[in-house]
């Protein structure tokens, strides 16, 4: 209930003389006649609400009230219909049920959750019926919303059928588009919003549903700004459109439309964490860092967050920072795969072994998949002289992610390591035919056959690798493993050509 409404008749008509333009106190005089059981003078104050702005929704919805309360329930109900399908916002559809519709009906109790359905209004049955067409099509809504109450799988059929007979009901298609995308039948729900839109093209319920489901992101900018030119108070619409901007790569028109959102939206932070993915995507670390620790504030209690926070920190090469910030996502969030990972690169950074080992094992029990924990802790591991184990990690990671080049390449190189050459031979082969531009993988399996003293083949390998980088004839000359080869001829013009 408004203050101004609970203000003496009298006083709150002189209030209004005086500021005869202020919605708010329209607004409660309206409650207050409604209250007072002048419905009649409520609709009059309504309807010239109305005129001062016609398309302010509670204004309209008082009006609709007053108008079915009053008897005309077939002008009242269109209305109200129309109004609901036209303010997509919750906070309208929860003071409709909770401040609105109340003061007409009493102790009469409406579902938040289906007061936009197209039933929503008429499951008392103890409303007048409307004659004629209409009056069926509100019988046959009645219908459907018992139907949902009992049993909404045939609900749903019952609505399909309702769609069907009463294509001009627009609600009751908003709602069966929204059981379709539910169901992800994404055409189904394309084709009801657009016949909506064709109906009604101020309804900007159905621009802003539409323009996350159509698969053009062009379309999709479209229709979400078409809807906020209409409804520009939709903050998840605004949202979406920064996020499509972005996908877009329109960066700084992304950033003016998130900008927009206010402070005590529900995409708000979302909003900072989207600008500040804008300025990651420029490199502009600072910027985007910026942002993050912003939201760190905001949005404390969100592991995610921390993470990104503490990724941008450790892109900048501030690790002190970014592990504090790991620690909070790790604490907040225990299964946080990229927290973990992250914590083991700095570990690594400060020669902190064994907490980097950790680290990586807390990654890999949470992604057994990730060929890069599984590296770097086997890197940790072979350097205490744990090959065994550390080739154990990588065949652990290797079961989940067959085709990692990098992967292939090291447990290669492990299994040289144990002299188990066929093994090593067998999995750097497998690398190379995924990518046979990476020298290191040729030098690897020279060193293999070198090991087996097969000159021919340990020759090819190698040609094949200073090919691709000459340098490897220094690393050649120095590397033991090929020591019984330095000075044979064959070898010694691969050097010099390599030199």
């Amino acid at each position: 209930m408004s203050f101004y409404s609970q203000l003496p008749l009298e006083e709150l008509s002189e209030i209004i003389q005086r500021n005869p333009d202020e919605i708010d106190l329209r607004l409660a005089l309206i409650e207050r006649y409604v209250r007072d059981g002048d419905v009649d003078d409520a609709l009059v104050q309504a309807c010239l609400a109305e005129d001062l702005d016609g398309g302010h929704e509670e204004i309209l919805a008082w009006k609709a009230m007053c108008q079915i309360s009053l008897g005309k329930l077939e002008a009242g109900h269109r209305l109200l219909q129309e109004v609901t399908r036209r303010t997509p916002l919750n906070s309208f559809h929860n003071k409709l049920l909770s401040e609105i519709i109340p003061v007409f009906f009493g102790e009469a109790e409406f579902d938040p959750a289906s007061i936009a359905e197209p039933w929503g209004l008429f499951k008392n049955e103890d409303i007048v019926p409307i004659d004629g067409r209409y009056g069926d099509m509100v019988e046959s809504m009645r219908e459907v919303g018992r139907q949902m109450h009992d049993d909404p799988n045939e609900g749903i059929e019952c609505l399909g059928e309702h769609v069907k007979n009463y294509p001009e009901d627009l609600n009751a298609k908003i709602y069966m588009a929204s059981v379709h995308l539910m169901h992800e039948e994404m055409e189904q729900a394309e084709t009801l919003y657009r016949e909506v839109i064709e109906a009604d093209p101020k309804c900007a319920t159905a621009y802003f549903d539409l323009g996350v489901v159509v698969q053009n992101p062009q379309e999709s900018i479209r229709l979400l700004r078409t809807g906020l030119e209409m409804f520009p108070r939709q903050n998840i619409a605004r949202y979406n459109l920064g996020t499509f901007l972005l996908g877009a790569n329109d960066l700084e028109a992304a950033r003016n439309e998130l900008s927009r959102i206010p402070g005590d939206s529900s995409q708000y932070v979302d909003a900072l964490v989207a600008i500040g993915v804008s300025y990651e995507q420029e490199n502009d670390l600072e910027k985007a860092t910026e942002y993050f620790e912003k939201v760190t504030v905001l949005a404390a209690d969100r592991g995610e967050i921390q993470a990104k926070y503490g990724q941008l920190l450790l892109d900048a090469e501030r690790f002190d920072e970014a592990l504090s910030a790991f620690n909070i996502a790790t604490e907040l969030v225990p299964g946080n795969f990229g927290a973990w990972h992250n914590k083991g690169i700095i570990y690594v950074h400060k020669s902190e072994d064994e907490l980097a080992i950790n680290a990586f094992r807390n990654a890999l029990d949470i992604c057994p998949d990730s060929a890069w924990s599984a590296i770097n802790m086997a890197t940790l591991l072979r350097d205490q002289d744990k090959i065994d184990e550390a080739l154990n990690i990588l065949l652990g990671a290797y079961e989940h992610n067959q085709e990692e080049v990098v992967l292939l390449q090291n447990i290669g190189a492990y299994y040289s390591y144990k002299k188990e050459l066929q093994k090593a031979i067998e999995f750097t082969q497998q690398a190379i035919a995924l990518d046979d531009q990476r020298p290191m993988l040729y030098w690897n399996m020279a060193d293999s056959y070198a090991k087996l003293s097969d000159r021919q083949n340990c020759l090819k390998y190698l040609t094949l690798g200073m090919d691709l980088e000459p340098e490897l004839a220094e690393r050649f000359m120095s590397d033991k493993d090929f020591e019984a080869f330095w000075w044979d001829p064959d070898f010694k013009a691969l050097v010099d050509r390599a030199r």
